[in-house]
């Protein structure tokens, strides 16, 4: 049975294969029913709060802690990105942000394992660091090219992860629990800045263009970048994250395929930075 969520009932998963698909899904809308209350989109303003609600509700009882991270972030830099349209003005709202929490913790003593314990997890984030703590000893071995796609973790008692994991006699993981870990094991070094190049390019574009769409994706985008850093989020080809992610670099493309045009069509030279 999965853990119990925060208001006391099973964690949910939905119609998704784990609880942790339906929170970043969830985390997604919360995302996108903010947006929509703010830019009414939908003109019924009792339909967007009741989506909203409704997305707040989901992340909630998924009882992923990466998801409910994932929204908080996201809601918190669609925030930023519409009401700080300088890139100094933002980026003190998030150094004061981080100065508060800091703040906060150090005056009301507060244990960050205690934190852990209102999600039910325990100090080795249940199991992470375990699984996070093998992962240089992995790479080493292939560090260029990795192992390839799903070629370390594999339902074969030959796959590689079984020397490392299967020895001990527990809990088989089906992945890092880290998009940028896993990437780098089966893609190596080569493959995670294949990876990370488009869509760093893409969030720079999105961000420096600032219209209303784009700001939604780029909010999105920062969410699921955070859930990355403790789920593998992206290159499940039946992943709705990995689907947005494209749908972000094709509307930066086509963001930087029509500047190009403007400036060949008005004579300036093509601008091949990112």
């Amino acid at each position: 049975m999965e853990r119990v969520s925060l208001i006391g009932l099973p964690a949910v998963k939905g119609i998704t294969p784990h609880k942790t698909w339906f929170g970043s899904e969830a985390a997604i809308l919360v995302v996108l029913a903010a947006a929509n209350i703010r830019m009414k989109f939908l003109r019924q303003n009792i339909l967007s709060i009741l989506i909203m609600c409704l997305a707040v509700l989901s992340v909630i009882m998924s009882n992923s802690v990466v998801s409910i991270l994932a929204a908080l972030f996201g809601l918190t830099f669609w925030f930023f990105i519409k009401h700080a349209r300088t890139s100094s003005i933002f980026l003190m709202g998030i150094c004061s942000s981080v100065v508060i929490v800091l703040v906060f913790i150090s005056m009301f003593d507060i244990d960050i394992f205690q934190i852990l314990l209102i999600f039910n997890r325990d100090s080795g984030l249940t199991g992470r660091g375990y699984i996070w703590g093998t992962w240089l000893e992995v790479i080493q071995k292939r560090v260029l090219i990795g192992y390839g796609y799903s070629g370390f973790f594999g339902n074969s008692i030959d796959a590689p992860a079984y020397a490392y994991f299967g020895r001990a006699g527990s809990y088989m993981p089906p992945n890092f629990h880290n998009t940028f870990l896993d990437v780098t094991a089966e893609l190596g070094i080569i493959g995670l800045l294949l990876f990370c190049y488009p869509v760093a390019c893409s969030l720079i574009r999105l961000w420096r263009v600032q219209s209303d769409f784009g700001s939604i994706l780029l909010s999105v985008a920062v969410a699921l970048l955070v859930e990355a850093m403790g789920e593998r989020t992206f290159l499940h080809h039946t992943f709705l994250p990995t689907f947005v992610l494209f749908i972000v670099i094709f509307y930066s493309s086509s963001i930087y395929i029509r500047q190009c045009r403007t400036d060949h069509r008005s004579g300036n030279t093509w601008k091949t930075s990112s």
